[in-house]
């Protein structure tokens, strides 16, 4: 017969060997995550991040983001995957942007009005005729404005990485070269959907319609808006001049970054050595992307000209312009910070 003190040492035995049977099919289960660590080389964890944006492959975004993965892989040393996904495949850019601050998402690149939404700040960039050229736009991204804008945004829930390129703004249309005020009057201008640019176009005399970009090729084809204001990239990309468009004028109303954001919470997660590496590779990566950009535009204006008849005119006085936008500032200028602003108009 077995003694109690037997069944008592039974019963351990068995205690332990349901144990260890619940540890190991634990450490086998697989997170759902959508940057779970996996499995990599000697053990170490990987990372995979989605990032996409709106425009199509041949964009300066795509150029500058395919340049982001590439030094994230070599940074990273294979521990951080980026993925990169062009024209909107992973959905809107406002969906999108709002995914990356809930986290549903884990990285977009964006123009600084997307952001706006959520961080009042960013729509410093959408004041018209603030920036002037590249290198007041580089020391407002890079220095002091930049980083209090990204301060701002991280209060939001997004970590923005760097600031790339969208560029200057100019006005096109099919039926005359914009030089003056006057040439902007009773315009059917497709613009930026915000409160900014709208109220921004009212003031310069046009009539601001606010389509969707992805129909815009064909209101504009069609006759329901007479132009629209973009960058010279997204002119070229979207093949407007196939659209009856065949005066493009270099008013740069307005300068726009792109933002590289990434949920913040997700990136807070990673280990200081693997955000060292997301961070400084997006850096890089977006200052690449401004040069590639910058030269493109050139390029695109000469390529309207010679290969498509548009015509390309530069607007000579923009006084009247810039006068007429002041209410514009009187608006806007306390809900973004009077000091920031001033900060942007000092920076050289």
């Amino acid at each position: 017969m077995l003694s109690v003190k037997s069944f008592s040492l039974a019963g351990k035995l068995i205690s332990i060997f349901l144990l260890m049977v619940l540890l190991i099919s634990g450490c086998g289960k697989k997170s759902s995550s959508q940057e779970s660590a996996k499995a990599g080389n000697g053990g170490q964890a990987t990372y995979v991040f989605k990032v996409g944006h709106s425009q199509p492959e041949n964009h300066p975004f795509q150029i500058g983001l395919k340049k982001f993965a590439e030094l994230v892989q070599e940074k990273s040393k294979g521990q951080i995957k980026i993925e990169v996904y062009a024209s909107g495949v992973l959905g809107g850019t406002r969906d999108r942007t709002e995914g990356v601050k809930v986290g549903t998402a884990d990285m977009e690149l964006v123009g600084s009005p997307d952001l706006s939404r959520w961080v009042p700040q960013a729509y410093l960039f959408d004041l018209p005729f603030l920036i002037k050229d590249y290198k007041q736009a580089d020391a407002i991204m890079d220095g002091p404005v930049g980083d209090a804008i990204k301060k701002a945004a991280a209060e939001k829930g997004f970590k923005l990485l760097a600031y790339g390129e969208n560029g200057f703004r100019h006005v096109f249309n099919k039926y005359k070269p914009i030089n003056t005020l006057e040439d902007l009057k009773g315009l059917k201008l497709r613009v930026y959907p915000n409160q900014v640019y709208t109220e921004t176009f009212k003031a310069l005399g046009a009539l601001p319609m606010t389509t969707d970009w992805g129909e815009l090729y064909t209101a504009l084809a069609q006759g329901a808006v007479d132009g629209a204001e973009a960058a010279e990239a997204h002119f070229m990309a979207a093949k407007f001049y196939e659209a009856g468009q065949k005066y493009f004028s270099l008013t740069r109303h307005t300068y726009i970054p792109a933002v590289l954001i990434m949920n913040k919470a997700k990136f807070d997660k990673l280990s200081p050595e693997l955000q060292k590496v997301i961070q400084e590779s997006a850096q890089e990566a977006m200052k690449y992307q401004r040069e590639v950009a910058r030269k493109q535009a050139e390029e695109y204006r000469q390529n309207m000209e010679e290969k498509y008849g548009v015509k390309v005119n530069e607007v000579k006085d923009l006084s009247k312009f810039i006068e007429a936008v002041k209410p514009i500032y009187d608006a806007w200028v306390p809900k973004i910070g009077k000091d920031l602003v001033e900060a942007a108009q000092k920076a050289s």
